[in-house]
């Protein structure tokens, strides 16, 4: 671990109001957000959109297995404690090719006792090397439905590095399955992604965006859940009447499901 060069996962854990970051860190984030404003608002809503996301799986499709892939540092409230508070015999996996993000995880990830949590070092760019491992093996049951969540993780990767990837993953899922999936867009503010990504470029931030259409075609061979691919502000929101403008959040999310 360098603490004198920005790392991106530090980068996110600042916008957060994480503990586990430098002044690198900090500089790069307040370089982007000069640039994109609501940085630091949309993480926070990005990790509301996957616990929604989740817990909906788990309380309401009744699904007890969830692998996550591009994990980022634990926080004080994890996606395996929302879904063991649901369902406390679940089984949860994350995943993350970085080592920062593993040496946190094996460390600080506590899974409820009466359910498993693990964690695999590994590459979703090899999702068959990520499923065959023992760890996830052992926690997961791939023979039966299991929720794959996807935070942000394709942006690193071309359109046809992505589809090789989820082709991967869903060929590998027991029908019933189902693959959560969020992305960076510029659709609302292309000017300004542009810029907070080339400000984050030094931390390697600087990744692709898509758009709508690109996102929902990500779906492909899956039906998607109500309401489809949208800002993630709107997808399923906990909260009635009217909230901040969604497309101030330059992500799209969605759920499918393997028949």
């Amino acid at each position: 671990m360098d603490a004198s060069r920005p790392h991106p996962v530090r980068v996110h854990n600042y916008w957060l109001g994480g503990k586990d970051n430098y002044a690198a860190d900090r500089e790069v984030a307040d370089a982007m957000t000069a640039e994109l404003p609501d940085l630091a608002m949309i993480a926070r809503e990005h990790r509301r959109f996957m616990e929604r996301a989740v817990r909906h799986l788990v309380a309401e499709v009744g699904l007890a297995q969830f692998v996550l892939l591009g994990a980022g540092l634990p926080t004080s409230y994890n996606l395996h404690q929302v879904v063991q508070e649901v369902e406390p015999l679940a089984g949860v996996v994350y995943a993350d090719r970085d080592p920062v993000v593993a040496a946190h995880c094996r460390a600080l990830l506590i899974s409820h006792p009466k359910g498993a949590v693990g964690f695999v070092q590994g590459d979703v760019a090899d999702p068959d090397a990520l499923l065959d491992d023992p760890t996830l093996t052992a926690t997961v049951d791939l023979g039966a439905p299991v929720a794959v969540a996807l935070s942000s993780t394709l942006m690193r990767h071309t359109d046809a590095e992505a589809r090789a990837i989820l082709d991967a993953l869903i060929a590998r899922l027991a029908p019933g399955s189902h693959i959560v999936l969020s992305h960076p867009t510029a659709d609302f503010d292309p000017d300004g992604v542009a810029r907070a990504m080339h400000a984050g470029s030094a931390a390697g931030l600087g990744r692709s965006t898509r758009t709508l259409a690109q996102v929902q075609g990500l779906f492909a061979g899956l039906e998607l859940l109500d309401p489809g691919v949208v800002p993630i502000m709107q997808w399923r929101p906990a909260e009635a009447g009217p909230r901040r403008d969604a497309h101030r959040v330059h992500l799209l999310g969605g759920v499918g499901r393997k028949p």
